[in-house]
């Protein structure tokens, strides 16, 4: 089939390869997307904040309009995460007004959100506010419910944060009835959680308790979750001084963690667990997990951490009076100190340079982008050019087709037609032959009959001769007059037969000269089946010179030439 369309329909073979290319480049594109931010999470995952930048910088090429604001948002985050307040808010603000462009409302409230959540980290509490309840407004009109209420749990969290923790329980309780109505059980802990606070600053941790209880019925797929409520269940037993409950949960959250190996979470466990068992006067336990708490904020490189498991060390042995290893702790911590304040020196420095190394990386970018779309348009204009050229000489060879064709076309309708006029004037011809001889035969009749009244006349003035006319001479005339009349009738029935099979061509002729007479008509039937004046005249008992005066009279209403043929004439009826 394609080897037809391409040697037999090679016209076509413009489109198929412009066809071809843009399916090719549409599936070029998605790969591309697809790998660089692939590309990115992985980058991102290894630290590796410069290369993950550009590889998300390489995606935004392949991305759509929709797909761009995505990726903007997502490297909002990223700069975020990494400390580059500027340019994240800069991303941010760029998604927002992009989303705007496009007419995007759900790309928009997303854009507010982030933007909420950027506002919230920076301690810009108004703006962060302003922007959850934009996005939340977005949402409403748009009828997404989720986003919806996470934007009430976000607003709800801002309001905690703000002191106002009677508005918090508010928001905390209406997205937990819409989450509790869809059965989301993830977002239904998470809101709880945050609901448990609250009734835990307005209530005390006895209330709250019972609520982190309750939340361990439900079965969360998320182990971060679950490992959560125990480690806030046992900071509300803390609270009460109920070390043994507070030891037992704070052991279920370790453990859970542990087994899904999230450190970043265990940095704060281990340091409670520590705490906890200090209570119990365990204090090399509780400098083992000291240890391990520090251990692990030595791998994210967490000064601030370390410092204060020092400080807590430092602490315990004062409450044990062990003074030995306070010294070397106290110069571990004024080291730390130095450290921190060296690496947030080294850091604003770094973050300078990242941010220039960024802005560079964007130029270059922003100029090779620009270069590939002069030789994307100079490749557009090309196949556009080319297209045009094949196009117009497609239908150049189309026209000439056309005309040959419909020049063939032509002259086998006329060559058609002239076959069917030669056939349908035989079919006329043979018509009015048939007629002919019917009118011949009928001519042979009509001069019989004029002879036979001729014999009757001659017998009636036989008779007159005679001086008595005898009864048997009546007889035979009267027998001799009704075998006539028989014939006169027969000779009727000639001229209704006539009318019949002429019946046509009295009606078309008649259409166009309704001023013929019933007379006229009959003579120029005659004519049309080819009898001659002096039988016509036989036909209709009169004349010669009688029928050629009609035929005169006719000629003129007919509006007929001295040199026309009145018989030539009369044929073209049908």
């Amino acid at each position: 089939m394609l080897k037809h369309i391409i040697f037999k329909k090679h016209y076509l073979l413009p489109f198929l390869l412009i066809l071809i290319f843009s399916i090719n480049n549409v599936q070029a594109q998605k790969d591309s997307l697809a790998y660089y931010k692939t590309q990115f999470e992985k980058l991102k995952l290894e630290k590796k904040l410069e290369s993950a930048l550009y590889s998300l910088q390489k995606a935004k090429k392949f991305a759509n309009s929709e797909e761009k604001v995505e990726l903007l948002v997502e490297e909002g985050n990223v700069l975020l995460d990494f400390g580059l307040i500027k340019n994240a808010e800069e991303k941010f603000n760029s998604a927002l007004e992009s989303s705007k462009n496009i007419q995007n409302p759900s790309l928009e409230g997303l854009a507010y959100k982030e933007l909420g959540y950027y506002y919230r980290v920076t301690n810009n509490d108004i703006e962060s506010l302003k922007c959850y309840l934009k996005s939340k407004e977005i949402f409403k009109k748009l009828g997404d419910w989720d986003n919806y209420y996470k934007n009430v749990n976000n607003i709800g969290l801002y309001l905690e944060l703000e002191g106002k923790y009677v508005e918090a329980r508010k928001n905390y309780e209406e997205s937990l009835q819409y989450f509790t109505k869809i059965k989301d059980t993830n977002s239904i802990i998470s809101v709880k959680i945050n609901l448990c606070n609250i009734i835990n600053k307005l209530e005390g941790p006895e209330k709250s308790l019972d609520q982190y209880k309750n939340l361990l019925n439900l079965k969360s797929s998320n182990s971060d979750d679950l490992a959560l409520i125990h480690f806030n269940i046992a900071l509300n037993y803390y609270d009460l001084n109920n070390f043994k409950e507070a030891n037992k949960h704070i052991d279920q959250a370790i453990y859970i963690t542990e087994s899904i190996k999230n450190d970043n979470r265990l940095i704060d466990y281990y340091a409670w667990k520590a705490e906890i068992i200090s209570n119990f006067k365990d204090y090399e336990l509780a400098y083992e997990y000291y240890i391990k708490a520090f251990d692990k904020a030595k791998k994210y490189n967490d000064l601030s951490f370390q410092i204060g498991i020092y400080e807590s060390l430092i602490n315990n042995s004062i409450e044990q009076k062990k003074y030995d290893s306070i010294p070397t702790w106290i110069e571990q911590t004024y080291i730390l100190k130095d450290s921190l304040d060296q690496q947030e020196s080294i850091l604003a420095h770094q973050q300078i340079n990242l941010e220039n190394k960024i802005s560079e990386h964007e130029k270059d970018f922003l100029k090779k982008t620009h270069q590939n779309k002069i030789l994307l348009y100079f490749i557009f204009f090309g196949i556009v050019f080319t297209f045009l050229i094949v196009f117009s000489f497609y239908f150049y060879r189309k026209n000439i087709h056309k005309n040959l064709s419909l020049s063939k076309l032509k002259s086998i309708t006329l060559q058609n037609q002239n076959e069917i006029n030669t056939l349908e004037n035989k079919r006329i011809k043979d018509e009015l032959r048939a007629q002919k001889r019917e009118m011949l035969t009928s001519l042979v009749f009509i001069r019989n009959l004029n002879n036979d009244v001729q014999k009757v006349v001659n017998h009636i003035d036989l008779i007159a001769n005679k001086s008595i006319i005898s009864k048997e001479d009546m007889v035979k005339l009267k027998e001799e007059i009704i075998t006539r009349t028989k014939n006169q009738t027969q000779k009727s029935n000639f001229d209704k037969q006539l009318t019949q099979t002429q019946k046509k061509f009295f009606t078309e002729l008649i259409k166009m000269y309704p001023n013929l007479s019933n007379n006229e008509l009959k003579i120029l039937a005659y004519l049309r089946v080819g009898l001659s004046s002096k039988e016509i005249a036989e036909i209709q008992n009169v004349t010669i010179e009688a029928v050629r005066k009609t035929r005169y009279r006719v000629r003129k209403k007919l509006n007929l030439e001295s040199d026309d043929s009145l018989e030539q004439f009369l044929i073209k009826f049908h």
